[in-house]
């Protein structure tokens, strides 16, 4: 049985009767969003929870705030061993001490199990050992390389394997959504023939939608609650939005600017691990990256680089994010449904947040940027 050294913490808001306990269904929140790493473990601790909850056990996935939001639905539940959430261990370790959020740990909650995959770690721990081993000082190289087929695997496999795992894709049936989607696909090229909704509001309120896929593979993809929350031409405003990232090749760039990013990653890692490993190396008992005992130091290195690199990788998203706006609101020239929908999205972003607060942490330009954008477009076009 795989277990243990994996920083997810599942945890539960007890203290039963324990004379009719359990007398009605459980429910155990997924603080990522499906089809995610926390989702897929949640529904693997679910399968061993449910002989304990012959009534039900459904699992409810709320994302945001790196669980954070998950966990403080949780601490604001009925102490009655009932609700159950699974996150990561930095919505309780690191944000509950530095944002003012719901719940405080670790008063509202009570840890009941600590998970891992050993098994799957210690693979993957030897495999990266052996190819360090390998490639020798070009290890970072190879590392990049191999980091960058990886995310170029994920997105061309994930919308085809993995997402189906999770929801129902069904083609959208005839009427003034489809047309005016295909209608927009059509006129910018897209070579897709069908749209698909998706059944999202099982795990959450969101509206979303995507284009996946690269060259003729591409896939227009809709959720349920875009369907039942918003007007034509918020629908046709969002559709243009992720049209224009299909249009614009957004994912191709991405894969590339993530390679380099991760390319000099790795290679501040072969730096900062050679003098690391000369200061400090006999005293640690380990003067080689390619040693398996170095590897948590290389991670710790590494994780370094990336929150450092943070406000980098948030500018490449948030950066193609206005690009396909604006590609949008050219397309569909709907600037009023294009601002109703992102008043919708408040829901779970800040919508107003400060400059130096949105280059850091906000992979999305905040609400009000989004906007003021589309209001500007309208003036600018004449648009009533």
């Amino acid at each position: 049985m795989q277990r243990v050294l994996w920083c997810l913490l599942a945890l539960a808001i007890s203290s039963p009767a324990a004379a009719q306990y359990p007398d009605r269904p459980a429910t155990l929140l997924a603080g990522y969003p499906a089809g995610g790493l926390v989702d897929i473990v949640a529904r693997q601790v679910a399968e061993g929870m449910k002989p304990r909850f012959p009534r039900g056990l459904v699992i409810v996935n709320r994302p945001g705030a790196a669980g954070s939001l998950a966990v403080a639905e949780t601490a604001r539940g009925q102490p009655d061993g009932y609700t159950f959430v699974l996150t990561p261990h930095s919505a309780l370790v690191i944000a509950a001490q530095v944002n003012d959020l719901a719940y405080k740990t670790p008063d509202d909650y009570e840890p009941f199990i600590n998970l891992v995959w050993i098994g799957a770690l210690v693979t993957i721990l030897g495999i990266a050992a052996a190819g360090i081993r390998r490639a020798g000082e070009r290890w970072w190289l190879w590392g990049a390389a191999a980091c960058s087929v990886l995310l170029a695997l994920m997105l061309l496999v994930s919308p085809v394997l993995i997402d189906p795992l999770f929801n129902t894709y069904k083609p959208l049936e005839p009427g003034p959504v489809r047309s005016a989607v295909l209608t927009m696909a059509h006129a910018t090229g897209v070579p897709a023939d069908e749209v698909y909704a998706f059944d999202a509001s099982r795990q959450t309120k969101r509206v979303s939608a995507n284009v996946s896929g690269l060259g003729s593979t591409a896939a227009i993809r809709l959720n349920d609650n875009l369907l039942s929350r918003t007007s034509l031409p918020e629908i046709r405003a969002v559709m243009a939005h992720e049209l224009g990232h299909y249009v614009l090749n957004h994912g191709p760039k991405m894969l590339m600017q993530f390679g380099l990013l991760i390319l000099f990653g790795l290679l501040f890692c072969h730096w900062a691990m050679r003098r690391l490993f000369a200061r400090y190396g006999a005293r640690w008992g380990t003067q080689s990256v390619a040693d398996v005992a170095s590897l948590p130091l290389l991670t710790a290195v590494f994780s370094v680089f990336m929150l450092a690199a943070t406000p980098v990788f948030n500018t490449i998203i948030r950066t193609q994010e206005i690009e396909a706006d604006r590609f949008g609101l050219n397309l569909a020239r709907e600037p009023h449904g294009f601002a109703e929908v992102m008043l919708k999205l408040s829901d779970y972003r800040k919508p107003d947040a400060g400059a130096v607060e949105e280059f850091v942490f906000f992979h999305h330009p905040s609400a009000r940027h989004r906007i003021h954008d589309a209001m500007r477009w309208r003036e600018a076009m004449g648009t009533p």
